[in-house]
């Protein structure tokens, strides 16, 4: 196999061993740290040549170090926890979670919860600042059908941080063509007044920059 670390442009190779449906140790003599967010490629030799294989993502939470004398016998190497799909689709659609989205689709209403600040200013670098953004939800509403978006943080409590009137302008279904449920369901929505929303994101932005929490 190979792996890499976000970010970094090296590549690294290693052997998979001890491998479960949510994780693996990876022997190696390039140990990556813990904590780090690594891409692993899986392929297999069982003919000869490399044959395609898989691709996983993964955080190590462990490292196996092995002085140079005794790697004969021992290898050195990293455990990883595999990324589960709700995790990478959190990175994909920010604010996303179980629990992300409440919907009151007789009121046209979505709310968007944030566990962090930092997370919220992914979303205005991302999509907001571009006049729209995405939500996720399991009932969308139809295209062009006028919808209230409200954005929590974790401090805000019942008080939205945000809230604005959009315009659905993209559905993704809650169903695929097999019937399975779409994790990746949800609309696309553009401000309706975009220059009352930018008068209003920026000061909010402005004040969270100043908490040294932020």
């Amino acid at each position: 196999m190979e792996f890499s670390i976000r970010g970094h442009a090296e590549r690294h190779i290693g052997f998979t061993t001890n491998v479960s449906s949510t994780g693996m140790f990876v022997a190696a003599n390039y140990l990556t740290p813990i904590g780090a967010r690594v891409r692993l490629e899986v392929t297999s030799d069982r003919t000869g040549s490399r044959e395609p294989g898989f691709v996983l993502e993964a955080v190590t939470v462990r490292t196996k170090i092995v002085p140079a004398e005794l790697r004969s016998v021992q290898q050195a190497g990293f455990g990883v926890r595999f990324l589960q799909v709700a995790e990478l689709i959190r990175e994909l659609i920010p604010g996303f979670d179980d629990t992300a989205t409440e919907e009151v689709p007789t009121q046209g209403l979505y709310r968007v919860r944030f566990q962090s600040v930092n997370q919220f200013f992914e979303l205005v670098q991302k999509e907001l600042k571009f006049g729209g953004m995405f939500i996720a939800a399991t009932s969308p509403a139809a295209i062009d059908e006028k919808v209230t978006v409200e954005i929590y943080l974790p401090e805000s409590g019942t008080s939205p941080v945000l809230r604005f009137d959009a315009r659905v302008v993209n559905r993704v279904d809650s169903q695929q063509g097999n019937g399975e449920q779409n994790l990746m369901s949800g609309i696309g929505v553009e401000f309706i007044d975009r220059n009352s929303v930018f008068a209003e994101l920026k000061p909010l932005v402005q004040r969270l920059l100043k908490r040294p929490s932020a």
